[in-house]
């Protein structure tokens, strides 16, 4: 009897820690002798058991916790990146949206942090050839934190992005996410639809899952039932039931949804739209009398509706139960703490006009940078959103997205230099966030 590589993989990790049968490891030594890819993995998941002791360490523990998840935790920071170069490790955090350098660490230490990491996330530390996600509760500086690790391989070895989330912190209200009085009737004039879908754009990291989570609660009452699924859910909010992907289960967004609507809800949420059954589905559980809430990775209102048309879904039921889109971003705002007036710019009232804001003021605020706000001169961020609403029983999904674009107002990059004008963030911020106007 002899062994394939397939199954000789998954029993690498038991044979280096003498924990096989001896015909199992008498099947697994006379396939690696034979196979130089088993062999090599043999080598790595033995380099591996080496780490897991050195991982163990009160020093390297007391590095991982403090000098990097605690550290981030008191700069605000919502990712940590930690990326193997030639002879260093760079540590990175992103703070407000922007990466910044934490520190740099001799590169021995990449192994036994990657191990402690996968450890405290329960990920397998022995597997370095692909992608894995995970997280874990922590305790940190007083904070319950959940850290949610991403492994992904690369040339100078396996990189590392830990995810930052507050266990405990509190759903922003409509009012909290910056949506201006205009656009937040609008949303909720259409929250107010029994059936029907609305979609929340916008790229990763652009406070999608925030007005989201924000639109539920402004929903979540005693007389409605709220269901949501999730990859993975973020923020705990009372009354409403969360689920959890699961895909080695088997428990992708179909068949959760499926699950979901044995469930007798009115209100559903789908964080991502990933594919065409999925899209057929939310359109489905609209169509059959239910208000839908999905987010859609895309740049604005008008590509997230292109997105979902081009995932094959049927235009004539979208057409029917599809109520609109509502696209965000996050802009960083002003410190309070040294903030200025400054004379406005020809190129920012250039900038400005061409963004489509009618009266551009004499002076602009900016931050000096103070040590509140890391002499970066901002502090804290802001949503800036776009909302396109759909009227009528049925919509003609036949016009261009340029037309659909056109038609929104305030836009994306309206709602950014209004808040411009107003002194919450400056040109600069807005520009490189929402890009220049066309």
């Amino acid at each position: 009897m002899s062994m394939d590589c397939k199954q000789c993989d998954p029993l690498l990790a038991a044979y280096v820690r003498d924990e096989l049968t001896l015909d199992e490891c008498t099947l697994v030594e006379e396939h690696i002798r034979h196979c130089e890819s088993c062999r090599w993995n043999a080598e790595a998941a033995r380099h591996t058991l080496d780490e897991l002791e050195r991982a163990t360490e009160p020093s390297l523990d007391a590095l991982v916790r403090q000098d990097m998840i605690q550290a981030a935790s008191d700069a605000q920071a919502s990712d940590i990146h930690i990326e193997p170069e030639r002879d260093a490790i760079r540590v990175r955090i992103r703070v407000d949206g922007v990466l910044r350098e934490l520190t740099r660490l001799p590169k021995h230490l990449m192994g036994p942090i990657f191990v402690h990491l996968c450890t405290l996330a329960e990920l397998n530390p022995f597997e370095r050839r692909v992608p894995q996600l995970g997280r874990s509760l922590l305790e940190v500086g007083g904070r319950r934190l959940w850290l949610r690790v991403s492994t992904m391989p690369a040339t100078m070895g396996a990189r590392l992005v830990c995810r930052l989330l507050d266990a405990e912190a509190q759903v922003m209200s409509l009012a909290e996410t910056g949506l201006s009085e205009t656009n937040r009737a609008r949303l909720e004039r259409m929250v107010r639809s029994p059936l029907g879908l609305l979609l929340v754009c916008g790229p990763p990291g652009s406070g999608r899952t925030s007005l989201l989570y924000a639109l539920l609660q402004h929903l979540n009452h005693d007389e409605v039932s709220i269901l949501t699924v999730e990859n993975p859910v973020e923020l705990s909010i009372p009354g409403i039931g969360q689920m959890h992907l699961n895909r080695k289960m088997g428990l992708d967004y179909p068949t959760a949804l499926r699950g979901l609507m044995a469930q007798d809800p009115d209100i559903i949420m789908a964080a991502d739209v990933p594919d065409s059954e999925t899209g057929t589905a939310l359109l489905q559980a609209a169509l059959t009398g239910h208000l839908v809430l999905a987010g859609m990775l895309a740049q604005d209102a008008a590509e997230g509706i292109g997105r979902l048309l081009h995932m094959g879904v049927d235009r004539l039921v979208a057409g029917h139960v599809v109520l609109g889109a509502v696209a965000t971003r996050l802009l960083r705002r002003i410190c309070e703490e040294c903030r200025k007036d400054v004379a406005v710019t020809a190129a920012e009232r250039e900038g400005l006009q061409a963004w489509g804001l009618a009266e551009v003021p004499d002076t602009l605020v900016t931050g000096e940078g103070c040590p509140h706000c890391r002499h970066t001169g901002y502090y804290g961020r802001i949503g800036v959103q776009e909302v396109l609403a759909f009227e009528g029983p049925m919509v003609d999904f036949e016009v261009p997205p340029e037309e659909l674009r056109a038609a929104i107002r305030p836009s994306l990059a309206l709602d950014a230099a209004e808040k411009v004008a107003a002194g919450i963030t400056d040109f600069a911020e807005a520009l490189r966030v929402v890009g220049p106007a066309g």
